[in-house]
């Protein structure tokens, strides 16, 4: 029986080991678990509402500056973000990435602590980004007002599950999360039937390097040929010509 006992305390001991080596899910590049925005919420360290500073697709770079405090003192002011690393996933997901940004888009940034680095999650119209960094959370201080620190970020994945944990705009999601956070209301529930994806694209502006493109048109009635002009005080003429008049008569054979 002893032997057993200790082999059986081994398989459990390895098995303990095991789960507590595993990370976490927010440590994932793609998060498929069940997270609701509570557990978001909970996991956070800080929140904060940023702006979209720069977009620069040919250099695969975004900056993103913070706004405001939403729960926590951030030091962060500014995200520059590297989606061009050896750390994307998946190589379309930067694409995707510029095709819903612009400047001046207001984001919110979820920062938690993992290990020895900082984990984001960024929300923006519908869509989820996971970024980290290097580095611990730090407050900032009470005698500052506003962050002065800059992070270089790692883009990683675009989190196409977390639409089920909130798929709606950016606007409504900065309604929600203050009465949220001072625990006055309720997160909204996950939604397991939401499907996976990403927020609408985006059409650039004159700020992000041009004008959008004129809308296509579709289905166009074909143009009608342009009429002949009247003569006054006389009908219009036709398009054809009347056959002539002046054809030569049949000459009569003389008698």
């Amino acid at each position: 029986m002893r032997p057993n006992l200790i082999r059986v305390a081994s398989v459990l001991s390895l098995w303990v080991v095991a789960a507590l080596s595993m990370p976490s899910p927010r440590a994932l590049a793609l998060i498929k678990t069940k997270m609701p925005l509570k557990d978001v919420l909970a996991s956070s360290a800080i929140i904060f509402e940023a702006r979209v500073a720069k977009v620069d697709p040919e250099k695969r770079r975004l900056v993103l500056a913070w706004s405001r405090d939403l729960e926590g003192r951030t030091n962060l002011a500014q995200l520059n973000v590297n989606l061009a690393g050896d750390k994307v996933k998946n190589a379309e997901d930067p694409e995707k990435v510029f095709r819903r940004v612009r400047a001046d888009l207001p984001v919110v940034v979820f920062a938690s602590a993992v290990r020895d680095e900082i984990r984001f999650l960024v929300f923006t119209e519908g869509s989820w980004l996971s970024l980290s960094t290097a580095g611990k959370v730090v407050m900032r201080d009470e005698s500052a007002e506003k962050p002065d620190a800059k992070a270089a970020c790692r883009f990683e994945i675009c989190e196409i599950y977390l639409r089920r944990t909130f798929a709606g705009t950016t606007k409504e999601l900065l309604a929600l999360l203050p009465p949220v956070l001072a625990g006055k209301e309720k997160p909204p529930a996950w939604d397991g039937k939401a499907k996976p994806g990403l927020g609408p694209e985006l059409v650039r502006g004159a700020s992000d390097g041009g004008d959008p493109p004129p809308p296509e048109k579709r289905d166009a009635p074909p143009e009608k040929p342009a009429e002949p002009p009247k003569k006054p005080g006389g009908p219009p003429e036709s398009s054809e010509r009347s056959p002539e008049r002046s054809e030569a008569r049949p000459q009569q054979s003389e008698r």
